[in-house]
């Protein structure tokens, strides 16, 4: 079975002018990455880049070998902007992490996955390989129940026909929930680990996180909902020893991890 784990290095809950996050979790990440010697794909959004440099973390992703891909510039819906703003913005958080990495930036994963087929285009058009901005259509999400975001099977296939290979975000078999660290917490490791082995294995598994889902205390947020609130304090204090588990569990059943960049390379 094979497996990427990513990552969406952004501001605290994406929109809150904080990096508790990436002070507090990306280390606590990124130590559990090297301690296990696996590879993983970081989106990152543009307007954080120079944080990351002034303290040196994204050097650590580089050092190791981790993927590098876009979040887009700032953490915004897309979808309504004019494609000259889309344009503008994909091509400035593309040029700003290449700078960081000699590996070309192919990967696009849409902040809050908010994807449609005008930034399919614009990815497209700026040589853009893959994108990871889609739960799987029939997954219950926090993108579809909060924000409205569906995406159907046609437009899959339209990525794909534009040649943008779309990663899916797989969802939890059976009770459909989003493959993410946050979601597994919900349900309970155990109930995972049953599920788990109905998961399509024929493909790239797609496990999505954030640097804050592993902080200790998440009530120092400025939350913008109380729903939000609620979803990332619930039983999350050992969010980081939960990850460990799940790696441990994923390497007793002999997963391979890759980075989406390198998963697409060799198999497609």
């Amino acid at each position: 079975m094979n497996i990427s784990i990513t990552i969406d290095v952004e501001k605290d809950l994406g929109s809150v002018d904080t990096f508790y996050g990436i002070d507090e979790g990306l280390p606590l990440i990124l130590d559990v990455f090297k301690k296990n010697n696996i590879k993983a794909t970081f989106f990152i959004s543009g307007e954080v880049a120079d944080y990351l440099e002034k303290n040196r973390y994204i050097y650590e992703i580089v050092k190791f070998n981790h993927e590098i891909a876009s979040h887009g510039y700032y953490h915004n819906d897309y979808r309504n902007y004019p494609l000259d703003k889309i344009r503008k913005e994909l091509m400035l958080s593309k040029e700003i992490l290449n700078s960081f990495t000699k590996e070309p930036i192919i990967g696009f994963r849409a902040p809050q996955f908010r994807i449609n087929e005008k930034i399919i285009n614009v990815l497209k058009e700026l040589d853009f390989k893959y994108d990871s901005s889609v739960p799987a259509p029939n997954s219950i999400s926090g993108a579809s129940i909060l924000r409205n975001v569906k995406i159907s099977y046609e437009e899959i296939k339209y990525f794909e026909k534009m040649g943008i290979k779309e990663f899916q975000i797989n969802s939890i078999p059976f009770i459909k929930l989003p493959h993410g660290l946050l979601w597994v917490n919900l349900i309970g490791l155990n109930f995972y680990k049953f599920l788990f082995k109905k998961l399509n294995n024929e493909d790239l598994i797609i496990f999505y996180l954030h640097p804050f889902d592993v902080m200790k205390n998440k009530r120092k947020f400025k939350y913008p909902t109380l729903i939000e609130k609620i979803f990332y304090n619930i039983k999350s204090n050992n969010s980081i020893e939960l990850f460990l588990e799940i790696i441990n569990f994923w390497k007793s059943k002999n997963v391979k991890f890759w980075t989406i960049r390198d998963f697409l390379l060799e198999k497609f």
